[in-house]
Formats: C-alpha cells, sequence, structure tokens
C-alpha cells in the first residue's frame, strides 16, 4: 500500500475563541483557513443532522504540513469525550507539542488557570531522556508538551516548536500496526516495552502498569507520528462518545494517493466504512473525496484524496 500523509488532526470544539486563545495565542500556530463546512460534508462524512451547520477553523506551525482543525458544531450539543473516563480508557488520548523550556510553559499555563494530568516528569522510553507534562486544555483536550533534555541543562522562556504526535490507546498493538502500515501504509518507526510503571505519573495509571509503545510515522519526514500505546491496565472503548458533536479529539485524518484501494484495504481487514466516499469542496484542498473509518480501538480516520479540477465519469 502507498503511504499517505498525516493531514490533520480534528477536534470538535465549543468555543473559538477558548481554543484559539491556546492554539494561536500561546502555541503560535497560524490560521491557515476558516471556513464553513458543505451540507455533504456536515450529513455525508459526519453524519449528521441536515438543520446542523459548522465552521472550521485550521492551524499549523511553520515547520509541517499538517494542521489541526477546530470544528465548531451548531446547534452545539456535545460533552467533553475524556472528561470523565480513565486516562487509559482505549482511544486518542491527546495532541503532543515538541517544546523548549518545559517548565515554564507549565508555569505559564498554570497561572493562567489550565488544569494538568500531571507537572513535568523526566522519564526515558527511547534511549533518550525527556521531560514530559500533560494539560488540560479547552474541552478537556489533553495537550501534551515534551522536551528532550539537553546535557547540559539549558534554560528557556518557554516556546513550541512542532508537533510531535497524537498518541492513542489501545488494547492491542499488533492489530493497531496492521492498520497503520499495512492499510494506512506508514512506517513503523520504533518499538518499545517500557519498564513496569514508566507510565504511571504520564498518565495517572494504577501502579506498575506495563506499556508497550509503537511510534508510527513516515521516515525521513516533519509530519507528527502516530503514538501506540498498549497497557496492562484494561480500558473501555470510547468510540460511541469519541465523535463529533462531542468535545475534544474526535478524528484523524490522512490523505492517500488512491482512495479506492485504501477503501478496499480497509474492509478486506474487516474495519467498518462509517460513511463516505463523499465528494465536496474545502477552500484549502479544493475538490474532494473522504470517507471516514472506524479504526483500531473504534479510533475515527478520514481518508480522503484531491480530485482534478474536472471529477472522472
Amino acid at each position: 500500500m502507498t503511504g499517505g500523509t498525516f493531514d490533520r488532526i480534528i477536534v470538535s470544539v465549543s468555543n473559538f475563541e477558548q481554543s484559539l486563545a491556546f492554539y494561536r495565542d500561546l502555541a503560535g500556530m497560524r490560521v491557515r483557513a476558516d471556513e464553513s463546512l458543505s451540507r455533504e460534508e456536515i450529513v455525508g462524512l459526519y453524519g449528521l443532522s441536515s438543520k446542523t451547520s459548522a465552521r472550521a477553523v485550521c492551524l499549523s506551525n511553520d515547520l509541517q504540513e499538517t494542521r489541526i482543525e477546530l470544528v465548531l458544531f451548531q446547534p452545539m450539543t456535545g460533552e467533553p469525550i475524556r472528561k470523565k473516563v480513565k486516562d487509559w480508557d482505549y482511544g486518542i488520548y491527546d495532541i503532543c507539542f515538541f517544546v523548549e523550556g518545559v517548565d515554564a510553559i507549565y508555569r505559564r499555563l498554570i497561572d493562567k488557570g489550565f488544569g494538568s494530568v500531571h507537572p513535568p516528569v523526566e522519564y526515558n522510553p527511547l534511549g533518550n531522556p525527556v521531560r514530559e507534562t500533560v494539560i488540560i486544555g479547552p474541552d478537556n483536550v489533553h495537550l501534551a508538551h515534551l522536551e528532550r533534555v539537553a546535557v547540559p541543562p539549558k534554560e528557556s522562556p518557554g516556546r513550541y516548536l512542532s508537533i510531535a504526535d497524537s498518541a492513542q490507546i489501545v488494547p492491542d498493538i499488533g492489530e493497531a500496526l496492521n492498520f497503520y502500515c499495512g492499510i494506512a501504509g506508514f512506517d513503523l518507526i520504533n518499538r518499545v516495552t517500557l519498564p513496569p510503571g514508566t507510565l504511571d505519573d504520564i498518565l495517572g495509571l494504577p501502579k506498575k502498569t506495563r506499556a508497550e509503545l509503537a511510534f508510527v510515522g513516515r521516515q525521513a519526514s516533519r509530519e507528527p507520528m502516530v503514538v501506540l500505546i498498549a497497557l496492562s491496565a484494561p480500558g473501555k472503548r470510547l468510540d460511541e462518545a469519541a465523535w463529533a458533536p462531542n468535545l475534544g479529539v474526535c478524528a484523524i485524518s490522512f490523505e492517500v494517493p488512491n482512495l479506492n484501494a485504501v477503501v478496499g484495504a480497509v474492509r478486506g481487514a474487516g474495519y467498518k466504512v462509517i460513511s463516505g466516499p463523499v465528494d465536496f469542496r474545502r477552500l484549502a484542498y479544493g475538490r474532494m473525496r473522504a470517507v471516514m473509518v472506524s479504526g483500531p480501538a473504534g479510533v475515527m480516520v478520514e481518508f480522503f484524496e484531491r480530485w482534478p479540477a474536472s471529477p472522472p465519469k
């Protein structure tokens, strides 16, 4: 399968100003597009009522093409996806940023009234120590902030660099790898089993939880990775709640060169196509054809391709 590109992380939001106050004003991302979604996309792809309207704001940093897409559905009837669940329940866990000066950023965000899962913690997942904090952002979105530990230590007032990854909690690493590598066409960058307890403070886990991580992405690319996390602490699936118009990270989107081939591989592997193919237009993309798929642990994954100016007959 020819690999795609990690195009967007889709976040359902309740208030644009609150969300932009973080992603634009604090994280320094730039607004790249601001538009209303078409009826075809709202009804055909998201499966919402024809009376629903939606506005989407896409942001990115200067180092990556991958975007964070904030979508506000009206009427807004959703609840935060990750507000009343365990952090180790299955599904998309966070958006993770590479930063410099994680301690300074943590203090700044706490002073501004943000909550956190934990203050900065140092650990060593891949042979290189990092410090990480998980902030609770607008609509209870988990926002990880990851800094590579410098030797000697480097003082920094704190700044955002790029999107590092979006992590998913999954019950089975092997199944998830078959989907993201075998179907979506990405590369396995690394896979590691951590000593028991390594992620206990990071994810608020029961003591001595065992964890296996797999890092999936494109070799020699600046795109974020998908980090798959399997834990010995059993979780539950959130797919019934983890979907628009409920609030939070509700899907990830990949652009692929051949949508028909991907749909065939998805169905052949036993995954469900929730909606589509649907044709619609977006300002930043032109004409698109997309499907929404229920992937490992019920995570919603959009696959799309761009059409030429005159669609094939």
